[in-house]
């Protein structure tokens, strides 16, 4: 059962991986203000090695704020995302990514994940509780996300929200795909819009939004 699965999920990494034409070289990884820049679709893409031990590693260990950016991205991806398919999950990754190369937001995986209303599972306690040991596929395919997005300079797509709801900032937003439950934006906010920018460690404004 366990063989069978891990095929299903290479079968699925491979098709993925050839739809989005994944292959070329990352963009500069320098920051800047998104509205004034053009981001590129992410054509990242890391060896796919590695993400089995990311199970290994960090099943089990706490989702309390850390500085480990692997930590960091396996929680979001489970707390966000484990019911959705693997391209939904990297997306996630990808959003993460694309804040952290923009000054409105923090300059660190942690930091933008951990950044206060950002993430809403980061407020609550029963869901910063430990990651699963066991190797189930939300798992493996967040490990395999983790790895693919981990040095990933980002898609662009800097916010998203559950298609269950209507949040106000989405009216800023250009909407760019739907995959699962999840509803991807870019060219989200301003100066004047949903977040202003992420100054000595604090944070200006913030209305709640992933």
């Amino acid at each position: 059962m366990r063989f069978v699965l891990s095929v299903l999920i290479l079968f699925e990494v491979f098709a993925f991986s050839n739809a989005w034409g994944f292959g070329s070289a990352p963009p500069s990884s320098s920051r800047s203000n998104y509205r004034s820049s053009t981001f590129q679709p992410s054509s990242f893409s890391p060896s796919l090695g590695g993400s089995s031990s990311l199970v290994g590693t960090y099943g089990g260990r706490s989702c309390e704020r850390s500085n480990d950016p692997k930590l960091c991205m396996m929680c979001n991806c489970m707390r966000e995302s484990a019911h959705e398919p693997l391209e939904g999950k990297i997306l996630v990754g990808e959003v993460v990514q694309t804040r952290v190369r923009d000054t409105r937001w923090p300059d660190d995986i942690c930091s933008v994940i951990y950044q206060h209303a950002q993430f809403s599972w980061t407020l609550k306690a029963r869901t910063r509780r430990p990651l699963p040991r066991t190797n189930s596929r939300s798992m493996q395919e967040c490990a395999i996300a983790t790895a693919r997005t981990i040095n990933s300079p980002g898609n662009g797509m800097d916010h998203y929200h559950a298609d269950y709801v209507t949040p106000a900032w989405a009216r800023t937003c250009q909407r760019v795909k739907k995959v699962g439950r999840h509803i991807f934006y870019d060219h989200c906010g301003s100066e004047r819009g949903p977040h202003r920018r992420y100054r000595r460690g604090k944070v200006k404004r913030s209305w709640g939004t992933k």
